[in-house]
């Protein structure tokens, strides 16, 4: 048993490296996601070199021996690729905390958060999310010197529209207390293991679970918390987070100079493409940069399988519409016969419906 965080834990089994410079390249996923992993390891292994030997290590608790197998079909010799159960992990290192989920994130975002505890043997490891695609080859990201930094990552989007967003500053400024220009996107972090206390870093990750209970980005959140005078940011050709141009251009002048200049040569050539809104390219064919995505998933073994959920999403979703539709109707004409509390609730299920029929239209649409 350790003291961790003051809280007593066993000993946990931690990852052997496969290559003399200890890196890995780690992902967190469930069975749900696998077939959009499927489509980053085709695009990772189609710009590797074949000189170098690749560890990559998925942290999972549900992926069924069949996708396992799958997965494991297009390795080049070169690249080792091990499933790791977060399992035991999870209840030695999050037991009675509850990992709160939303949107579109699932209990295994919260996954990377145990990379300095799994990974201790290593020298660095590089987190990326699985709405990614590499678009050019990320050995470099291994060779940026590190400043003695716990971790290498690439500021967060948003950052840069906080001018125009009171509440979210104010959230990182009362809430979180950090520096929100030095906010970072944690969809890609390269973890400098040998830089991070082990003890410093479970403690404090301990006191967010403690102490901060209302998150908007979840483990995002946490690790700005940790890291916040322990990173060092890097070019977004490494994260080119597909928001960025989504924003009002008339905001651009408002952005900081370096973070323009290096927006700007990034998206002539990133080396990772982070489909990081909402929308996904596996659903919305016609967005911007969704073409990389389809390359790369024409190649890859999940293919028809992804084709065929995105079919059965639409068809479920022509159902669905009209049913909305009439309820979305119904809420509109009771808000305007009613009066007080009861017409105030009405008008927000009118507009949170309108909402819904909005987003079902653009979905099928394929926009």
């Amino acid at each position: 048993m350790e003291l961790l965080g003051g809280y007593f834990v066993q000993k946990l089994e931690k990852l052997l490296p496969v290559n003399k410079d200890k890196n890995a390249i780690v992902f967190c996923i469930d069975e749900n996601y696998v077939k959009y992993f499927g489509v980053v390891l085709q695009s990772f292994i189609s710009h590797i070199n074949v000189k170098n030997i690749y560890d990559l290590v998925v942290l999972h608790k549900d992926i069924c021996v069949n996708s396992q197998n799958k997965l494991q079909s297009i390795l080049p010799e070169n690249v080792s690729l091990r499933f790791y159960n977060i399992e035991n992990a999870r209840e030695m290192y999050f037991k009675n905390i509850t990992l709160k989920t939303k949107n579109y994130w699932s209990e295994s975002t919260y996954y990377r958060l145990l990379i300095p505890m799994i990974f201790s043997n290593y020298e660095k490891v590089l987190y990326c999310d699985s709405d990614i695609i590499c678009d050019n080859s990320i050995d470099s990201i291994f060779f940026i010197p590190s400043e003695n930094k716990g971790i290498l990552a690439i500021a967060d989007s948003f950052s840069q529209e906080l001018l125009y967003d009171k509440k979210r500053y104010d959230y990182m400024i009362n809430y979180l207390k950090i520096n929100p220009k030095k906010y970072f996107n944690a969809g890609v972090v390269l973890f400098n293991i040998k830089n991070i206390e082990l003890k410093d870093y479970s403690s404090k990750l301990y006191w967010v679970f403690n102490n901060l209970d209302n998150l908007l980005f979840l483990d995002q959140d946490i690790l700005n918390v940790i890291f916040e005078n322990n990173v060092k940011f890097i070019s977004l050709k490494y994260n080119f987070q597909l928001d960025i141009p989504t924003y009002n251009f008339s905001h651009f002048q408002s952005y900081d100079k370096s973070f323009m200049d290096d927006l700007i040569i990034s998206e002539k050539e990133p080396i990772i493409i982070h489909f990081s809104m909402s929308e996904k390219p596996w659903d919305f064919p016609q967005m911007i940069y969704s073409k990389k995505f389809w390359c790369y998933a024409r190649k890859s073994p999940f293919y028809e399988e992804i084709i065929y959920d995105n079919y059965n999403k639409k068809l479920k979703l022509l159902t669905y519409k009209d049913d909305i539709y009439r309820k979305y109707l119904c809420s509109k004409i009771l808000s305007k016969l009613t009066f007080g509390d009861i017409q105030k609730k009405l008008v927000k299920k009118r507009n949170d419906l309108k909402q819904k029929v909005r987003n079902i239209r653009i979905f099928l649409r394929g926009e």
